[in-house]
């Protein structure tokens, strides 16, 4: 099984879709819907979620938890959109 898609492999990629580990149906038709677009599919390589319980390590001086909330199109549909940021200098 292929772990990426390069749908259009002439044109920069403009998005990165990851798609949740354990999601072979989900992966193989967004790789059939995406096949004409500038968007590269990847699967979710992790294996578990590395944050640890809380009080396991020294107490964290950040006064705010950093990572944001799940997307609901993870939860609800197995994959998540990143739309990458263009680059000046790529033209």
């Amino acid at each position: 099984m292929a772990t990426t898609c390069d749908a259009a492999p002439t044109a920069e990629p403009q998005a990165v879709m990851i798609v949740r580990r354990g999601e072979p149906d989900r992966f193989r038709v967004l790789q059939e819907t995406l096949a004409a677009e500038p968007v590269r599919l990847i699967w979710d390589r992790r294996l578990r979620d590395r944050r640890r319980a809380r009080g396991s390590a020294a107490p964290d001086r950040r006064r705010k938890e950093r990572r944001r909330l799940t997307p609901s199109t993870w939860t609800t549909l197995g994959f998540v959109f990143v739309r990458l940021a263009s680059n000046p200098l790529s033209s």
